[in-house]
């Protein structure tokens, strides 16, 4: 399978601002069946997605693959002129199991194999054709692979769906999807048992603190292995902004155990980065209970409610007790357990405001407090 990238400027869009996209197409030897999409960028990831979703169009893996003169595929070449491999890109070749090679430079056969296949997209797709945006671009160039794929091609005067079957007997199967296939990179994990990646901050159990780790990319989660890439020691949900930080408080416990003040801490952290109303209502009840000694005993009851009951019930609880000022990990608790034991209900204690028991008292006790002239 010849696999290649080429960039197009000023793409033709009518409703959005014209920009630059990327053409990942790919075709195969025998049957000729291509595949193409567009890509506003074509880093390594962004290549080895398409290549997969380019196995699962056609149903397998081929034996080999050939690709054009891509950064994202060869560093370089050497003293003799083999390639220098991306090791990223290497290791995701092994993983599935096909051969990988490179055109060589200045063959003339090669290169016009390359070329017809750009211009095959170029001029028989995005010719004469204008977009209203990405997503009317995706369905028609879908469009436009299944018509052109069944339809004879000149080059064997065959469909080459007719074909694809007999070129499958021979293709690997598939294990992984373009969305679950993980990206190999390695991270040295600080100090802090955390490690840097994409601009953001993963936790790490405390055991690999100063180790280097094996770490997967899927397309939304982040997958980190112990240094010999045998054991997933870490599963996170992938960040894509700057800055932000995925802090699993288990990673730290056998540091709690001998920071109580520490684990307090980092639960509140922890409670706030899942959502604004959590962040709301402990901003208020830090305001009324200052400091760690008068706050530490909430933020670790309300992190033992959140991972007891999830995040769906333990938010609607949050609104709950907001809605009323009632902040403090004991109403949360009230709202979240009491209504858990059935029919046994009672009301919700509020600081300051009389408990139904002592409202509920003998008429004697009212008639000689008003007798007694409010004494």
């Amino acid at each position: 399978m010849l696999v290649l990238t080429r960039q197009v400027r000023n793409f033709p869009f009518t409703q959005k601002e014209r920009q630059t996209r990327y053409i990942f197409a790919a075709r195969l030897k025998y049957s000729r069946v291509m595949y193409a999409e567009f890509q506003n960028n074509m880093h390594l990831e962004t290549l080895v997605r398409c290549i997969i979703r380019a196995f699962e169009y056609i149903g397998g893996i081929p034996w080999a693959c050939v690709f054009d003169n891509m950064k994202t595929v060869i560093v370089s070449r050497d003293a003799e002129g083999k390639p220098i491999w991306n090791e990223s890109f290497r290791k995701f070749s092994v993983d599935m199991d096909f051969y990988r090679h490179i055109c060589d430079p200045y063959c003339a056969n090669q290169k016009g194999t390359v070329e017809n296949l750009v211009k095959i997209v170029k001029g028989n797709f995005i010719g004469g054709r204008e977009f209203v945006d990405d997503a009317d671009l995706e369905r028609r160039c879908k469009e436009w692979l299944e018509k052109i794929n069944n339809t004879v091609c000149q080059a064997h005067n065959r469909i080459p769906f007719e074909l694809l079957g007999e070129e499958q007997k021979k293709f690997t199967s598939l294990q992984t999807s373009s969305k679950d296939y993980g990206i190999m990179t390695v991270c040295k994990v600080n100090q802090e048992s955390r490690i840097h990646l994409e601009c953001n901050i993963y936790s790490v159990p405390t055991d690999y603190v100063n180790q280097t780790v094996i770490v997967r990319i899927t397309e939304d989660r982040i997958l980190i292995y112990d240094p010999k890439g045998t054991n997933c020691v870490a599963e996170h949900r992938r960040l894509f902004g700057k800055g932000e930080k995925v802090i699993v408080p288990e990673h730290y416990e056998e540091v709690l155990k001998r920071k109580p003040k520490g684990r307090a801490m980092l639960y509140r952290d922890h409670l706030i980065s899942q959502d604004e109303q959590i962040y709301n209502f402990i901003s208020n009840l830090c305001r009324r209970r200052r400091g760690v000694e008068a706050f530490g005993p909430d933020m670790v009851k309300m992190y033992e409610l959140y991972q007891k009951h999830g995040k769906e019930e333990f938010l609607a609880a949050i609104a709950l007790s907001s809605e009323w000022e009632c902040y403090g990990s004991e109403y949360l608790e009230y709202l979240l357990e009491i209504p858990a034991q059935g029919s046994r209900q009672k009301l919700l204690p509020l600081r300051g405001i009389p408990v139904q028991k002592e409202v509920d008292r003998p008429m004697e006790v009212y008639m000689n407090y008003v007798e007694g002239g409010g004494r």
